[in-house]
């Protein structure tokens, strides 16, 4: 099944509320999304040294943009108009 960004994160936001309603916070999700970062690179660097798979690395970078769509929906931004405007009037023209 394919899943956009938009429909993740209507289904995140209100998991994220529902399930863990304590840590629901623009800040606490915001530092989250730092650690799930952190958890990429780790998962990076111990892939290089064969402690790791590149499935490992994938599911790191998927709990980073789990955690950016709870992030955002906190903030109230459409994470995927957000991405999708910055890709288009930023990113690709560098």
């Amino acid at each position: 099944m394919t899943t956009t960004i938009r429909h993740l994160q209507d289904e995140v936001g209100p998991w994220q509320r529902t399930r863990w309603p304590m840590t629901a916070t623009v800040e606490r999700t915001a530092m989250k999304v730092g650690e799930e970062a952190g958890e990429v690179l780790g998962a990076v660097i111990k892939c290089g040294e064969g402690r790791r798979t590149v499935e490992d690395v994938a599911n790191e970078l998927a709990d980073v943009l789990i955690t950016a769509c709870a992030c955002a929906d906190l903030h109230g931004i459409d994470l995927q108009d957000a991405v999708s405007r910055r890709w288009n009037e930023d990113v690709k023209l560098r």
